[in-house]
């Protein structure tokens, strides 16, 4: 009995050791890992520039900015006749129109003076449709008829002003 009464003494006694020779030795790495370091102790931050870098600017051939523009158009034309079918999203609807009738007009730009006239009156004819549909007046069958002159517009535009058939009327 004697030497188990004894045993919780020794196991209390070896604890206690054991703890106060970590205490006052210590581990280093683990003291570091746990204060906290001083602000001029960190790591060197790199300093942010605030000067604009100019790039050269990308210089496009009338050409190649014809094709660009007249791609765009073919884009926004069959988005718009998907939106009128559908015969709702007003403001996609007036966002469809203006951008292919600025697509047109650019395209108008870059041709001769010659060839211009005709592209002009093809987007006359696009600009009461542009209003009535800024005005939000459309119904059922204003949106048929919108999307009957879009497709003879389409095709006037598609067969006269395609970029390889233009290709001599673009302005160098």
């Amino acid at each position: 009995m004697k030497i188990l009464d004894k045993l919780p003494v020794r196991l209390v006694l070896i604890i206690f050791i054991s703890i106060s020779m970590i205490s006052l030795c210590g581990c280093q790495t683990l003291k570091r890992k746990f204060t906290r370091k001083a602000k001029s102790e960190k790591e060197n931050v790199e300093e942010v520039i605030y000067e604009p870098q100019e790039y050269p600017a990308q210089v496009m051939s009338n050409e190649d900015m014809y094709r660009l523009y007249y791609n765009f158009w073919r884009g926004w034309q069959q988005e718009l006749m998907e939106v009128l079918s559908e015969g709702q999203n007003h403001k996609k609807q007036v966002e469809c129109i203006t951008e292919l009738i600025n697509n047109l007009n650019k395209m108008k730009d870059l041709l001769v003076p010659e060839v211009q006239t005709n592209l002009s009156s093809q987007i006359n004819e696009l600009l009461p449709m542009k209003d009535e549909i800024i005005s939000g007046r459309g119904n059922a069958t204003n949106y048929d008829w919108m999307k009957i002159k879009l497709d003879s517009v389409k095709k006037k535009i598609s067969q006269d002003y395609i970029p390889r058939k233009i290709k001599s009327y673009i302005i160098r």
